[in-house]
């Protein structure tokens, strides 16, 4: 994990005419304060190929590399990531005879920086062509832009989003004795340039069930390799763990120093919003249950190194569902590991995902301080900043959600008209409809996830209804110029749209 290879190769990406273009094969998320690479290949904080980029925290500003200190360039906290699914498929032996196989799909591999993913769509069962439209990045700010409702605005919330999809289909990019799940994920991101949302990243992976038949015991899994500035050799000094209060792993390093880091070493998180759905109840080994219908969190957090990186499919998937590979013993939660060149995974599941379905996961990547006051002496002191920022991501998701699903592009009865005018400085109108009578909550948040006024609350019958805002929060106090979002909720649906205020 060489640092001059991460700064020669995001130096390299600098010199790009233009990061705003979405491309086929990564794509810059960034504000002020985090950056990293997002690819349609499944693996993150990389460019494709591996061994370049990163997550930096702080970033400099990445369209103007001018009188940029180097060091920025170097202040990375991962080096690559990704989902790994694992499942077990039926596979008919003969007339008589069933068993099941065990198949993992890899993300990001620590070991060897490999992939098992291709860009683009499933449609057929067929995959589409590296040129298809489905093999590309989308940015939320292109006027290609694909998620948008039937009177073709935006149907996403934050400042800057991206979109794509991948699949699994290509069967030399699994490693030996793998093959496919025949799954495809649908990847969307969202970023906030915002007071504790400027820190995250969010991740909404959709994984889809393409083949014939079931896939069982699911597990979906970001694996990281979160490297903390360098950790090759000697210079390896970080350690992983868990925090179970908000369903997230992270990692930081033992010393305070960095060479030519600009800022103390801070610490890296990665926090489970939400989970998917059980489909079953089912008992752990350690007798924890989980019941059909629970909304799944952290299950499992094992911790790879060089010496213990699985190689198959079948002890990658023994990883997934909590177990040693090594020795076979269930062990869900490793213990914290001495410090060195760690590398961890945090599985949810297992759930079942037949023919055509699809399971969600939405995952934030988070950079905060590290209090090193408390290093050695206690964990959830050392790292508090992270664990404040993924309570507000959680928040900020319960409030407002975050959704990139095509399916609500459809044509729908129950639609939340573009406020007009827009902008405005004193008065403003919203139109929605209701397919039919039914509870019904119209409310205006801030950016921040704060909620500002409940335009309206209550019964409503089916059909068109208006409301005019006059820009004023519920203490009647005029609110400031600014990006405003309002949501309309009517039973287990809801629409999100922005609006801008001038004054």
């Amino acid at each position: 994990m060489d640092n001059k290879k991460i700064m020669s190769s995001l130096l390299a990406l600098l010199l790009l005419p233009s990061l705003a273009l979405a491309i086929y094969d990564w794509q810059f998320l960034k504000t002020n304060y985090l950056a990293s690479t997002v690819t349609n290949h499944g693996q993150l904080g990389q460019i494709k190929g591996g061994g370049g980029a990163g997550t930096f925290w702080p970033c400099a500003p990445l369209d103007d590399s001018v009188g940029i200190p180097i060091s920025y360039y170097t202040q990375n906290y991962v080096y690559g990531w990704g989902l790994w699914v694992g499942a077990q498929v039926k596979t008919i032996r003969s007339l008589d005879s069933i068993s099941l196989d065990t198949l993992v799909t890899v993300g990001y591999n620590p070991n060897n920086c490999s992939y098992e993913y291709a860009p683009g769509a499933i449609v057929g069962g067929v995959p589409q062509a590296l040129n298809d439209s489905s093999a590309k990045i989308y940015v939320s700010t292109e006027p290609e832009w694909p998620l948008r409702k039937a009177d073709m605005q935006d149907s996403v919330i934050s400042m800057y989003d991206t979109y794509c999809k991948y699949n699994d289909y290509l069967s030399t990019a699994h490693a030996i004795g793998g093959r496919p799940l025949q799954i495809e994920v649908t990847q969307t991101t969202y970023q906030w340039n915002v007071p504790m949302l400027q820190d995250i990243i969010y991740f909404l992976f959709e994984v889809k069930n393409t083949g014939t038949d079931s896939l069982y015991n699911v597990y979906l899994a970001p694996t990281a390799d979160c490297d903390i500035g360098n950790e090759s050799l000697t210079a390896a000094n970080d350690v992983c763990y868990y925090d179970t209060t908000t369903n997230m792993a992270y990692q930081y390093q033992t010393s305070s120093t960095e060479p030519n880091w600009t800022k103390t070493p801070g610490c890296v998180g990665f926090s489970f919003l939400r989970g998917p759905i059980a489909t079953k109840d089912y008992i752990f080994p350690d007798a924890r249950q989980i019941f059909a219908g629970d909304t799944l969190g952290l299950t499992h957090f094992k911790i790879f190194n060089i010496d213990v990186d699985p190689t198959t499919d079948l002890n990658q998937y023994k990883e997934l569902a909590g177990y040693n590979y090594q020795t076979g013993t269930y062990v869900p939660f490793d213990p914290k590991p001495s410090a060195g060149d760690q590398r961890y995974m945090e599985s949810t599941g297992p759930i079942d995902i037949a023919p055509g379905q699809t399971a969600s996961v939405i995952v934030c990547m988070i950079c905060a301080n590290f209090d090193y006051a408390y290093i050695n002496i206690d964990d959830t002191l050392a790292i508090k900043e992270l664990r404040d920022k993924a309570r507000a991501a959680k928040i900020h998701f319960d409030q407002l959600g975050v959704s990139g699903s095509p399916n609500e592009n459809a044509v729908s009865p129950f639609l939340l008209q573009q406020n007009s005018p827009n902008p405005f400085k004193q008065l403003t109108t919203i139109n929605y409809q209701l397919a039919k009578p039914g509870l019904v909550n119209l409310k205006v948040y801030n950016i921040a996830g704060q909620l500002v006024k409940t335009l309206a609350s209550g019964q409503a019958g089916a059909g068109p209804h208006t409301v005019k805002w006059d820009g004023r929060d519920s203490q009647g106090n005029k609110v400031s110029s600014g990006i405003y979002i309002y949501r309309l909720q009517s039973e287990n649906k809801n629409l999100t749209r922005k609006l801008v205020i001038l004054r």
